[in-house]
């Protein structure tokens, strides 16, 4: 029988090859079986629309993957790792994850993306002035909330 009680720092498992800070699995997975699979196929749907934002200037990709990985943090851990540390779509998903980081031009693109629809909507949808009033309200707490956010991750001197 081994002592567990002596073990030391180096000897414990390492936990660097994990890319995000997640919660153990039993608080992070859903439990029910069904759910877990409604979820798992919840971020494919993600993933592809991101991936539809990547050739689609209007449709943004990040947000998307965002929410994808999400879905993949509490139904798979093997997609929620591939998405994490992609080569392409990892370091802005990252960049999210530690600093809340949305870059320049991100928002500029979602700016100008929610005045576009905006304008589109009162011109071609709106019988009165309160659709667009609601949805220039809370458009204007959107863009308010992104342009807040930081540009850049944080520069560690020495780096």
């Amino acid at each position: 029988m081994t002592d567990h009680s002596a073990r030391t720092p180096a000897d414990a498992p390492s936990t660097a090859s994990l890319p995000a800070v997640i919660p153990p699995d039993d608080k992070r997975f859903i439990r029910n079986r069904w759910l877990r699979w409604i979820v798992l196929g919840m971020g494919w749907f993600f993933v592809l629309l991101g991936l539809v934002g990547v050739f689609l200037p209007i449709m943004p990709t990040v947000p998307f993957l965002i929410v994808a990985i999400w879905c993949f943090s509490r139904s798979s851990k093997k997609l929620h790792h591939w998405l994490y540390s992609h080569p392409t779509f990892g370091p802005p998903l990252r960049d999210w994850d530690r600093y809340r980081v949305i870059p320049q031009r991100g928002k500029l693109f979602a700016v100008i993306g929610m005045a576009g629809s905006l304008t589109m909507v009162s011109i071609f949808v709106a019988t009165s002035w309160v659709l667009p009033v609601v949805m220039g309200s809370i458009m204007l707490l959107v863009a308010a909330y992104v342009v807040t956010r930081p540009s850049h991750p944080p520069v560690r001197i020495g780096e």
